[in-house]
């Protein structure tokens, strides 16, 4: 949207706050008799519309200031404020050229007062109906009969001005929501001024500095025309009034808006002489100091005390007082509380009984709030930021809120916390607590090198032999707690498919529940396998040199289970294997023993049918020792003899043994 601006030079004017009331006046004028004229939908004929309603208001306004009552004021602020009567062709102008989009906008801001288009016609009835003159009364009277007359013609010209004023305040009702909305005139303002403002905004301007200076005339007009009326008024009375003469009764020195307030110096009613009681019309005017209701009281003593401070009264006749003299009026203020509202009511009474009021609210707090928190003495928190959420606090007030401050000093494991509640009023509670803060576990490490290893296997003969010397071997270290203040316990559960398996687990917590550990598998086995060993050949017979399978059987059992157990087979004789001499003069063959194994691992034993052939020989001894060694390092052992006779029998008694130092197994 295109925007226009022009330069409005109006003068800066204030419509006067309350118009005069006269009840049935307004029956004067029958709007009935008017229609309101509606705002045409059809762009063009709105245009029309808009340009017919600036020129009527501009030729009523050329009208006023024609008017012998309240022209030369309308002139005068005419001049001051620079308008241009009749309004420039260029105000007209605006309105022709507007866009389509223009007229829309127009039509919305006309649009906000109902029967704006009747104004023309309302000033004109308002106009029609001023008195054609005027008169000021001035100082003293010569003729009653003259002065009657007077009353008589000014109360006919006040019935007209009153009449003119009712309809002008129609007008001002009407643009006032336009005023409003364009909120262009400002409160205070230096002539001339340029207004930079939306071309929609323009009529409502220049239609509302019309009715203002009208409004500002016709006031002017208005209170000269009553004063003059009461002024002869007097004067027709002078007969019976008490003989203190006209001068004396109005006194010019006397300000002119107190002119006819019973407190005057004057003697308003010619009874009872100047300034009398029933002469005063008006009210005490009361106040309370808006101070009062911006600050919040701590105690009642001071809230009573600053609520009376605050009560402004006065009266245009007496003074007021709250023990009041003959001569005075009573101020009368009453304090009152409840719960966290203080009232004030303060009530003035001059000495006819005019009576005013005023009163106010304000808050009284006395009692600081309260703060609530959970109870974390028996806790420990990881952090500072999950003990502050912990705490929940809560501050409540039973007047105005609370607000909360925390402040946090942070030690090695402890934080202490300060907790502030302020409620509305400046009123303080404040709290001190301490928590723990432990937000690591204690570290945990067996060290397996103080532990009995058996090819990298940790082994022990029973459970609690591995529980004390597992526990002598485990380290921990906290953070926060010292070891003597740390619960540490170590534990053996079976693991694996071997019922010899144990993990041995130790276990370190500490004062705030945090826990850590470390374990090792181990294997509980205290005793070796059991073994035995057999032969089917335990003589060989004849000593040819042949090789023997001699039948060897074995057997292994262990507690822990013979798959872990380790066998070792070895074949010793007390003749060496080779070197020796036979009968024939020929080398033995050698070695004499050997040891393969079969289908599942089993053992099997070869030996030679051997022995020396010497005349000294005694025969051949064989020593089949099997050693078990289970997992833990346990062993045990077997033994089985093979017997090469001396002789050719199946008695072996004259085998002599002569000590299993040669392994049969080499050549030696």
């Amino acid at each position: 949207m295109q925007k226009r601006g022009i330069a409005i030079v109006l003068v800066c004017l204030t419509v006067s706050a309350t118009l005069p009331a006269v009840a049935n006046e307004a029956e004067s004028f029958d709007v009935d008799n008017t229609a309101i004229v509606e705002l045409s939908d059809n762009p063009e004929y709105f245009r029309t519309q808009m340009l017919d309603f600036v020129r009527d208001m501009d030729d009523a306004l050329q009208v006023a200031l024609q008017h012998p009552a309240i022209g030369p004021q309308l002139a005068a602020s005419i001049d001051r404020g620079s308008l241009q009567v009749p309004l420039p062709p260029e105000t007209y102008g605006i309105i022709e050229d507007a866009s389509l989009e223009e007229l829309d906008e127009l039509r919305s801001a006309m649009a906000a007062a109902p029967g704006a288009l009747n104004a023309p016609k309302l000033l004109r009835f308002g106009l029609a109906n001023l008195p054609t003159t005027s008169r000021a009364m001035q100082a003293g009277c010569t003729d009653v009969y003259n002065d009657f007359a007077t009353v008589v013609s000014l109360t006919e010209a006040q019935r007209g001005v009153t009449i003119a004023n009712n309809v002008v305040g129609l007008l001002v009702g009407i643009f006032k929501t336009i005023k409003d909305s364009a909120n262009t005139f400002l409160a205070v303002c230096e002539s001339p001024i340029d207004i930079p403002t939306s071309w929609s905004q323009i009529p409502s301007i220049i239609i509302l500095g019309v009715v203002e200076l009208i409004t500002l005339a016709l006031d002017l007009t208005v209170h000269e025309l009553a004063f003059s009326v009461a002024d002869a008024d007097r004067c027709i009375n002078l007969a019976t009034c008490p003989p203190h003469g006209f001068t004396e009764r109005f006194r010019q020195e006397e300000a002119p808006t107190r002119l006819g307030k019973g407190c005057d110096n004057r003697d308003n009613n010619c009874v009872g002489g100047i300034d009398e009681t029933s002469e005063d019309l008006f009210s005490p005017a009361v106040a309370i100091d808006a101070a009062l209701t911006s600050r919040c009281y701590t105690n009642e003593a001071e809230a009573n005390a600053a609520a009376r401070l605050a009560v402004r009264a006065e009266d245009d006749c007496v003074s007021l007082s709250q023990n009041p003299s003959a001569h005075e009026g009573r101020l009368d203020v009453q304090f009152a509380r409840s719960s966290c509202i203080g009232t004030l009511m303060a009530t003035a009474t001059d000495k006819r009984g005019n009576t005013s009021a005023a009163n106010a609210i304000f808050v009284i707090d006395d009692a600081p709030p309260v703060i609530a928190l959970q109870d974390l003495s028996n806790t420990c928190q990881p952090t500072v930021e999950a003990a502050r959420n912990a705490f929940g606090l809560m501050a409540t007030d039973d007047c105005t809120g609370a607000r909360t401050n925390v402040t946090v000093v942070e030690k090695e494991c402890v934080a202490d916390f300060e907790f502030e509640a302020i409620d509305g009023c400046g009123n303080r509670t404040t709290a001190q607590r301490s928590v723990r803060l432990d937000g690591a576990a204690p570290a945990v490490d067996i060290d397996r090198l103080l532990l009995p290893t058996v090819d990298g296997r940790v082994c022990f003969g029973s459970e609690p032999g591995a529980l004390t010397e597992v526990a002598e071997a485990t380290h921990f270290l906290d953070n926060c707690a010292t070891p003597d203040l740390l619960n540490f316990v170590t534990t053996a559960t079976p693991t694996g498919s071997n019922s010899c398996d144990r993990e041995i687990r130790s276990t370190v917590t500490d004062n705030c529940g945090l826990g850590n550990s470390d374990a090792l598998q181990v294997r509980l086995d205290g005793a070796p396998p059991t073994i035995s060993c057999s032969v089917a050949m335990p003589i060989l017979d004849p000593p040819d040199s042949r090789w023997v399978d001699v039948g060897f059987v074995l057997n292994v059992a262990d507690d822990c289970g013979a798959a872990d157990v380790k066998i070792d087979i070895a074949v010793t004789s007390d003749e060496p294997t080779s070197f020796q001499l036979d009968v024939k003069g020929e080398d033995d063959l050698a070695p004499d023993a050997r040891i393969e194994f079969g289908p599942g691992n089993v053992p099997v034993v070869f030996l030679r049918a051997e022995r020396q052939q010497t005349t000294s020989a005694d025969g051949r001894v064989y020593l089949i020792r099997s050693t078990a060694t289970d997992a833990c390092g346990n062993q045990s052992h077997t033994d089985c003899y093979v017997s090469v006779p001396k002789v050719q029998t199946n008695n072996r008694s004259d085998v002599v043994n002569s000590g299993q130092v040669f392994d049969a197994t080499t050549r030696n």
